[in-house]
Order: C-alpha cells, then sequence, then structure tokens
C-alpha cells in the first residue's frame, strides 16, 4: 500500500480497512460507509473515524423521509466516541437530478 508523503492523514475507504485492519498507521482516518459496526472495531483500536451511513445520510435515497438524517444513530456500540469525527452526507451524481 502507498500513501502519499505529503499527506499529514491519508483517509482510506472502509474496504482498505476490511484488508488491512490494525496493519494500517494509526494516524489515518479510517472512513466507513458500508457496515457501521466498523465505527466500534476501528474505534476501539484507536483509530478515528468519519461515518457514511448508507441507511441515513446519503443524500440521494429520495425514498427515504428526511427524519432519518435526524434519526440516525450508528453510535450505539461506540466506546471511544471522541475517535469519531463526525459523519459525512454523501450524494451520488448519477443518482440526483
Amino acid at each position: 500500500m502507498i500513501f502519499n508523503a505529503y499527506l499529514d492523514v491519508v483517509a482510506p475507504l472502509q474496504d482498505v480497512w476490511d484488508a488491512f485492519g490494525t496493519q494500517l498507521p494509526k494516524d489515518i482516518i479510517v472512513h466507513v460507509w458500508l457496515n457501521l459496526s466498523t465505527v466500534a472495531n476501528a474505534t476501539s483500536h484507536g483509530y478515528r473515524v468519519v461515518a457514511s451511513n448508507n441507511e441515513a445520510t446519503y443524500l440521494d435515497d429520495f425514498e427515504r423521509p428526511w427524519t432519518a438524517f435526524y434519526d440516525n444513530t450508528f453510535l450505539e456500540d461506540v466506546t471511544n466516541t471522541n475517535l469519531v469525527l463526525g459523519t459525512e452526507a454523501c450524494m451520488w451524481l448519477g443518482h440526483g437530478e
């Protein structure tokens, strides 16, 4: 795996965490988007996390009511909440019109 020497922090997608886990450098931020249990897993090993809850924060899901964004409770099983930097709302351009 190649990390850019010019970046202070590399934020790989969850796929990279799934492949390498705790072999990754501790100073990266893991971008969780597939399985929210990864938030608890990564933070329990001391990694910082940004979560994109595809069940609640994808803006191109027009079937979901807006209240789902505010009812998003992915931190229930996370003990190191200080390592969760926040969440990201995504919208895939091919879906949003």
